[in-house]
């Protein structure tokens, strides 16, 4: 039995619009469906980037949740990373990131 890929990854933010809005804003993701699930309490976003394969990124923010600071030494997960192709693309991002982090903390 072996794995086709990676299907989704979903991460739970404290701020659903505010969060989607960064990742179609900052690295050019399409919302593809939103949703509420009663069932667990929690409003859902899927996105998908247009030149990337999956996995397509969810988010979920759930009713009463916590906003604890992040904490990379708590169990969960640490990161997530984008594969951009080679060193120039990484440098060409670098400086898109930058600029917006500039005109976002404006």
């Amino acid at each position: 039995m072996r794995l086709s890929g990676t299907h989704h990854l979903t991460l739970t933010v404290t701020d659903i619009e505010r969060t989607a809005e960064w990742y179609r804003t900052v690295l050019g993701f399409q919302e593809v469906v939103r949703y509420r699930n009663d069932a667990i309490t929690a409003d859902c976003r899927v996105l998908a980037h247009p030149d990337a394969a999956p996995p397509t990124l969810g988010l979920r923010q759930y009713d009463g949740a916590r906003d604890d600071a992040f904490d990379e030494h708590r169990v969960g997960l640490d990161h997530i990373a984008f594969d951009v192709g080679d060193a120039s693309a990484l440098g060409t991002w670098l400086e898109h990131l930058q600029t917006q982090t500039q005109t976002q903390t404006k």
